[in-house]
């Protein structure tokens, strides 16, 4: 069994989202800390909807795919890392 989790972030009036940053550099880390545990990993960029008068709800939904066990073990590996 996987567990698919889904991370939204806002799209609000005068945000703004590093796209660049966030796929060279924050998801390549949340990669590395999970390793094999998470087996697929997508960022789709929120840039219109069906009607175009209406400005998207979230500038970015990724969703990452993990195994079960090895998932457990990733959050604890995590939950004993030091970031600056």
């Amino acid at each position: 069994m996987s567990i698919l989790v889904t991370v939204k972030y806002p799209n609000k009036e005068g945000s703004r989202f590093d796209m660049d940053y966030y796929i060279n550099n924050h998801l390549l880390l949340v990669a590395e800390k999970f390793g094999e545990a998470m087996f697929s990993l997508k960022a789709c960029k929120g840039i219109a909807t069906p009607n175009p008068e209406v400005t998207p709800v979230y500038q970015v939904m990724t969703d990452k795919f993990y195994q079960w066990l090895p998932v457990l073990r990733g959050f604890t590996i995590l939950s004993q890392t030091s970031f600056p």
